[in-house]
């Protein structure tokens, strides 16, 4: 390769968006720009996930856990970017190394960290501010995050770029993974999510005569959360199921057989299944937090966050409303069309572009 050295640091990424973020942007990225290298490191269990694409070394490092990680972080990674004389670098995540020997690019992907106000949230708050200061660019991920981090963050540049969306597959429809119907939720179970009111919404149409349970698609996050939603269906066993993680290919057979997705977060930086539920054709129920409202471009329904009563209403009516499959999918087609991964991937390469190094 005679093009740049470009690495990705993706220490931080281990579940959720990021990890959706890195295995769909970085081929993306390698096709975008062929006459580019580009480096990412991550951890074991992330690399092993973004298997092999020409252009692209993944280099695997294990890293620790908790508030551990940005010390090592900030130590590892420039060393490893004038090892692998890079000629830019992407930081994966807000808080992250505050210098490197060339240049680099932020790219802001949490909103609980603006958004929060424990201890852990303001110390990553912090960690943000320092990354962004020595960043000669900051991403963000929509314009709803721009919104709420660009004040706190200060850039010396600020690009949007949103998230792609996996395609939908074509062919047969994979088999029902259960034989009653349900609604999807789609979310590492942590306590931004509101998977409670989602759970109550869904317990609310049953009482009424609804058939569907709640199926939650995630794995990780905090265990507490989901021994709240076990007690929650103490009552009515049938409500939940509880679907653990699930690779792309497995995910895609809960996509295909839900009745409607249902996210209703309380904090959100883009909202990725609510992209993919909609490029499927399947009827979206959200939060009206502002990045679910962005995501879903007028073709989701959104309820008040925290409400379950109201979630409930906006659910049940898209159940009801049975619109014909036929306009659904062509809406889906026009959607995944203008929420592509290459689209992602030429909007970073621009950013990047304009803060190489002179080589």
């Amino acid at each position: 390769m005679t093009g740049p050295r470009i690495g990705i640091d993706a220490l931080a990424i281990t579940v959720g968006g990021g990890r959706a973020w890195l295995t769909g942007l970085v081929p993306a990225l390698a096709t975008a720009w062929p006459e580019a290298s580009v480096l990412v490191l991550a951890r074991p269990d992330v690399a092993a996930a973004l298997g092999t694409a020409p252009g692209v070394t993944v280099v695997p490092r294990r890293a620790p856990r908790g508030p551990w990680r940005l010390p090592w972080e900030r130590w590892v990674v420039p060393r490893w970017s004038a090892k692998a004389r890079l000629d830019a670098l992407v930081v994966g995540a807000d808080a992250g190394p505050t210098r490197a020997p060339c240049p680099y690019v932020q790219v802001c992907q949490n909103a609980k960290i603006y958004a929060e106000t424990t201890a852990r949230y303001r110390w990553l708050r912090r960690a943000a501010v320092a990354t962004a200061r020595g960043a000669a660019a900051t991403v963000f991920v929509s314009d709803a995050l721009r919104r709420l981090a660009e004040p706190v963050l200060v850039p010396a540049r600020a690009a949007v770029v949103p998230h792609g969306v996996r395609p939908p597959p074509t062919g047969t429809p994979p088999p029902a993974p259960i034989p009653t119907p349900y609604v999807l939720v789609v979310a590492t179970p942590y306590r931004h999510k509101d998977l409670g009111v989602a759970l109550e919404a869904v317990k609310a149409l049953r009482r009424r005569g609804r058939p569907e349970g709640l199926v939650l698609v995630g794995g990780g996050g905090d265990p507490g959360v989901v021994e709240e939603l076990r007690a929650m269906a103490a009552d009515d066993p049938g409500a939940l199921h509880l679907a653990g993680a699930a690779e792309p290919a497995a995910l895609e057979g809960w996509y295909a057989h839900a009745s409607a997705l249902l996210l209703p977060s309380r904090e959100e930086s883009s909202g990725m299944p609510v992209a993919e539920a909609l490029a499927r054709g399947l009827p979206v129920v959200a939060s009206d937090v502002a990045a679910l409202v962005e995501t879903g471009a007028g073709l989701a329904r959104h309820h008040r966050v925290g409400d379950a009563a109201d979630a409930a209403r906006c659910l049940e009516a898209v159940l009801e409303e049975g619109a014909p499959r036929a306009p659904r999918l062509e809406s889906a087609r026009r959607y995944a069309a203008e929420r592509t991964w290459a689209a992602s991937a030429a909007r970073l390469r621009a950013v990047v572009e304009s803060v190489l190094a002179p080589r």
